[in-house]
């Protein structure tokens, strides 16, 4: 339902959510279909820094938490798949020119987050990728560096979500 999807938002701490017109559209046509497709890009929180990969830490990857709600809010009849695009130290410029190369399923993605927020300094390559995949519903995910004054480019990437409607996610915000 469009209240468990705001819920989710919701949960992570939301600093604009826009009017979600084109991700509730895409989650609808995902969930009719019964297969919802995500990509992930981003740096290395998006790839799990902080988290060890040696045990059961990787449970704490919000990728993977991301992806264990999800599953649970849209339940068994719809199939979900994330890919995760992220490389550490990476700006949108490398999912920009290589995207085909990163995923064959490029074409075929709903949802794209975005998590460059201490990567892009600017947002001219963010904004590059929005008018790239006008069909993809995009969500920018802000993190943020403790060793910069938890400084990030969510002022950048607020004013490309607010003219392009897109919801932004603010763990800085949050905390």
């Amino acid at each position: 339902t469009e209240t468990s999807y705001q819920n989710l938002l919701y949960s992570v701490g939301s600093s604009f959510l826009g009017t979600r017109r084109h991700l509730i559209k895409n989650i609808r046509r995902a969930v009719d279909r019964g297969q919802i497709n995500i990509a992930i890009a981003g740096g290395s929180v998006s790839t799990g820094a902080g988290c060890r990969d040696d045990d059961d830490d990787t449970a704490r990857q919000y990728v993977n938490f991301f992806t264990q709600r999800l599953k649970s809010l849209v339940g068994n009849s719809t199939k979900v798949t994330v890919l995760n695009l992220a490389q550490g130290a990476s700006g949108p410029d490398r999912v920009y020119f290589c995207l085909d190369e990163l995923s064959s399923d490029a074409q075929n993605l709903d949802i794209l987050i975005l998590e460059y927020a201490i990567n892009e300094k600017g947002g001219s390559w963010s904004e590059l990728l929005i008018r790239r995949m006008p069909d993809v519903a995009i969500i920018f995910l802000e993190s943020f560096s403790n060793r910069t004054r938890f400084n990030n480019a969510q002022q950048y990437h607020d004013t490309l979500a607010r003219y392009y409607d897109l919801p932004l996610l603010s763990m800085r915000d949050a905390l």
